[in-house]
């Protein structure tokens, strides 16, 4: 799978990664780089098919365990449960998504990298290992996922009523596709990494 160079991209987005204090089993580990340069051209691939979305962008994506994000989701939302994944927007769109606002988008604009802060996620890797296990796909679907579905968010879809769920599917399930990890590809089943 070859991912298109940046300048193919009308917009461009950078992701910060941050990982709490988790244990990663060893043989995961020498797969954490492939993974993440998956992980960001799934993100890419979301605002590629945000158009038109030019200028570059950056989100904050933290990986923890379902402790940290009990403790978060409880504090942010009054929710008391670990959750797979958070997202906190750097703003709100009245209208639309990310696309229909661009006044609002030039506000995030970060003066020490010139590019738009876009928001944090928050990814329980303990939820997306048990989720992988559970839906029968490796772990790296479920992360490109948990990633897509946060930063969907981030830019601001939603899924509280119907007729958002489904814009908001076809956008992550479009992204996914992207970067060959479409949800009813029996290939994906074949490998557990």
């Amino acid at each position: 799978m070859m991912s298109p160079k940046q300048s193919d991209h009308p917009a461009e987005i950078e992701l910060e990664w941050q990982m709490d204090d988790i244990q990663t089993p060893s043989d995961q580990r020498s797969d954490q780089e492939e993974i993440m340069a998956l992980l960001a051209c799934a993100a890419q691939g979301v605002l590629d098919l945000e158009r038109p979305l030019p200028g570059k962008y950056q989100a904050c994506v933290v990986l923890t365990d379902d402790t940290v994000i009990r403790k978060t989701n409880e504090r942010v939302r009054g929710i008391d449960s670990a959750t797979d994944v958070l997202s906190f927007p750097q703003c709100a769109f009245a209208k639309g998504t990310a696309r229909n606002n661009p006044a609002r988008l030039r506000g995030l604009v970060d003066p020490d990298t010139g590019r738009r802060h876009l928001g944090d996620v928050m990814i329980s890797l303990e939820r997306a290992q048990a989720q992988a296990e559970e839906y029968g796909h490796p772990l790296r679907r479920e992360m490109a996922y948990l990633l897509v579905h946060g930063i969907c968010h981030l830019l601001g879809y939603d899924h509280l009523r119907e007729a958002d769920k489904a814009a908001m599917r076809a956008m992550e399930e479009a992204a996914l596709a992207q970067v060959e990890l479409t949800r009813h590809d029996p290939s994906q089943t074949m490998n557990p990494t």
